[in-house]
């Protein structure tokens, strides 16, 4: 049985923390729009933008939540000391934050009532990252390939 969490990341996905994960790795996480020289990735500030699941079936939202207590150094993800204790669920994601479905972003069997006029809900729909007249967003689009190349409708 295959399993897509990791599928085809390598040795690095499952044996180092998230934020040494390899480039194809990144949409696995949370988007990271910041980079200190310490090593942490995120900043809560910056948390709030939508992006798409790591299957792309759906539109979603970074999960992460404060903890009772500092996580420990190497799980320490969070650009301000005093976000010590925010993280992701739980230990055997490395308290990595990820991105989980949005309750109204469904890409394969969605409710068509909440989308742009550029987006379709159906099997052969993803999300996909989509800038229109200047503006960044998440829409639903549908795709398909030919001989390896990825066309969008």
């Amino acid at each position: 049985e295959t399993l897509p969490w990791g599928h085809s990341q390598g040795r690095e996905f499952a044996t180092f923390p998230c934020h040494l994960w390899p480039s194809t790795a990144a949409h696995y996480v949370c988007p990271t729009n910041t980079f200190d020289l310490d090593g942490h990735l995120f900043d809560l500030s910056k948390l709030d933008a939508p992006a798409c699941v790591a299957d792309r079936t759906s539109k979603g939202q970074c999960y992460f939540l404060q903890h009772p207590r500092p996580l420990d150094s190497p799980f320490q993800y969070f650009v301000r000391p005093e976000q010590s204790n925010y993280g992701g669920p739980g230990e055997l994601s490395d308290y990595c934050p990820w991105t989980v479905p949005s309750d109204d972003g469904d890409c394969v069997d969605g409710n068509p009532t909440f989308l742009q006029y550029y987006e379709e809900v159906g099997k052969a729909s993803r999300c996909f990252e989509v800038t229109r007249l200047g503006v960044e967003s998440l829409g639903c689009i549908k795709h398909f390939c030919v001989q390896g190349e990825l066309f969008l409708k």
